[in-house]
């Protein structure tokens, strides 16, 4: 969740480690910003989902207003189950960041 510290904890990691860090949201940005073909497919997907949850939401607050049938639950939509993108586009995202000059890597 926003404000637990993840961030934190990854630098930390990173300084024990070695490791590099890879924030999604300025990879996205970057990807966005600049303009590249993968980006455009990113934020399509995105919106895609967003409309996705938006049909789930609806379908869910329909739902509830009826009586539930015997033994079954109902739950609502978990946004975060939205929000992710496929290992496939990050990759692209990232590859196209570091093989893409200058990138801020370079800074």
């Amino acid at each position: 969740p926003p404000g637990s510290g993840k961030t934190f904890l990854a630098k930390e990691l990173n300084k024990q480690h070695r490791r590099g860090i890879i924030n999604m949201n300025e990879l996205l940005e970057w990807n966005v910003n600049n303009q590249t073909e993968i980006g455009e497919k990113a934020t399509k997907y995105l919106e895609t989902q967003r409309q996705a949850l938006e049909v789930a939401k609806a379908e869910f607050e329909k739902a509830s207003k009826k009586k539930p049938k015997k033994g079954e639950e109902l739950k609502p939509p978990v946004e975060e189950e939205y929000q992710w993108i496929p290992y496939e586009i990050v990759e692209q995202l990232l590859s196209c960041l570091l093989y893409t000059s200058p990138s801020p890597r370079d800074s």
